[in-house]
Order: structure tokens, then sequence, then C-alpha cells
């Protein structure tokens, strides 16, 4: 049982706020060699990321594993241009492309099992770009040589109204960040009250894959076709473009399709 079965909750707790979609806007108008009329996101959830932008007509396409997902991307996404694919994301098959600038903040790379699955994947992306388009690609730094388990809150929400009844919150924790195993352990706990069909209490832990600095540069070398533009830190206020260093944990990369 995870949160991701249940669609109308994630998307509740985890649609992006108005100030962070501001600034992602002036980073593609920043780094985008024109216009922005085309956006994909390979792992697209209940489209909680593609809705503002299709709701300002730019056509996207989203793709994700569950059918559930796509459902309620469906439904959300009716009034706009878009298109969508139940499938992974190693393997894209949109018809209509290719598209401007794709995205992707919350790490979902690294529920990817290894660096091989993860170049399948920056290859697609890649051919679903046109020349100049960009990828906004979420991923964890991780260098060292010994585990990290203090816990760390990542995201708290506050209880928060589900459209069709009741209230849910949800808590994130790092709960360990192990480089020699490239891998870093989530904790969630999501609290609901009145929401049909959903637990009152959920706990989950999962695994991300991450990787160190150089690791991702050589990720990038290997599947070729890519220019690294700026690597924003998203836990530094301002969320500036630092560059890649080791150990710089939780940030978004661009990539510029040559």
């Amino acid at each position: 049982m995870t949160l991701y079965g249940y669609p109308e909750v994630y998307a509740t707790l985890l649609f992006p706020e108005p100030s962070l979609l501001e600034e992602i806007q002036e980073w593609i108008d920043e780094y985008l060699d024109g216009p922005c009329r085309s956006m994909l996101d390979p792992c697209c959830g209940p489209a909680t990321w593609l809705m503002p932008f299709a709701a300002r007509g730019i056509h996207v396409g989203g793709n994700d594993l569950l059918p559930g997902m796509i459902e309620e991307a469906e439904r959300r996404l009716a009034p706009f241009s878009h298109e969508l694919i139940l499938g992974d994301m190693r393997r894209l098959s949109f018809e209509r492309t290719p598209f401007d600038v794709a995205i992707n903040f919350h790490s979902s790379i690294g529920h990817l099992p290894d660096r091989d699955a993860m170049a399948v994947h920056l290859t697609a992306v890649r051919e679903h770009l046109r020349p100049g388009g960009l990828y906004f690609l979420g991923i964890c730094v991780f260098d060292g040589d010994e585990a990290d388990h203090e816990p760390e809150v990542l995201y708290e929400s506050e209880p928060l109204t589900v459209p069709s009844g009741g209230l849910a919150a949800v808590r994130y924790e790092s709960v360990c960040r192990d480089p020699l195993r490239s891998e870093e352990t989530i904790r969630l706990l999501l609290l609901t009250s009145g929401v049909e069909g959903c637990p009152e209490r959920l706990e989950e832990e999962y695994v991300l894959r991450a990787l160190g600095a150089e690791a991702f540069r050589t990720l990038v070398d290997t599947v070729g076709g890519f220019d690294l533009l700026a690597v924003h830190q998203m836990d530094t206020v301002g969320r500036p473009d630092l560059g890649l260093f080791p150990d710089c944990g939780d940030v978004t990369v661009v990539l510029r399709r040559r």
C-alpha cells in the first residue's frame, strides 16, 4: 500500500506551490532559446506539474506506469491540449514530438534500478526533445565514505482538503543517505480523515537511487547529446545555480539537448 495508489490524495498534497512554479517559469525563460509551446513529464503522476502549464496554453505530454494516475491525469487535463501514455519512463512513445521542455522534479529517476536504466531513460527523453530543448531533472547527489542515518524532514504538509471530501496530510523524511550504496531511504507518513477508500494512517519506506557528482557527469557524458547548463540547489534560499559539486544534495539539473 502506497500514497501513489491514491491519485486524488497525492495530487492534493503534492501540487507545486505558485512561487516555485513562477521560479521554474523564469528558468525556462532564461535557458530556453525560444518560447515554450510543449512540455513532457515522463513520470507525470496525476499531472500535478503539467496542469499549471497546460492551463497557460502549453501542449503537455504525460507518461506514467500506473493506470490510476493516468486516469486522474486525463480527468484533470481534459480541457487542455494533451497526450497521455501508460508506460515506463525508459520507453517513451509519444506521437506528437519533439517537445520544447521536459520536467521531472521529484527525483523520480531514483526509482530506476541502476545507472544503466538511468542512461536508457535519459536517452528516451533526449530523443523526445528538439535540439535546444531542456530537461529539468531532480536528482540526489551524495558523496563520501559513510552512511548518514540522521533523520531529516524533507517535506511536511498542513492538513489539506481533498476535493472529493475529507482531509489529508503527509510527511517525508530522509532516514538514511548512503553514498557507498548510492541510495537514499525515504520514510513517508500519510494521515487522513474522512477520505473515502483511503486508510487513516499509512506508513511506507522506499529507496531512491542516488549518484555522486562525478558519477552523474559520467552518466550524462555516456548518454551524450546533452549539455549541463545549470544545477539549482533546491534546499537553499533562492534555489541558486551553484554548479555540480560533491555532496550537493537535492538539486535540479538543467540539461540542454544539442
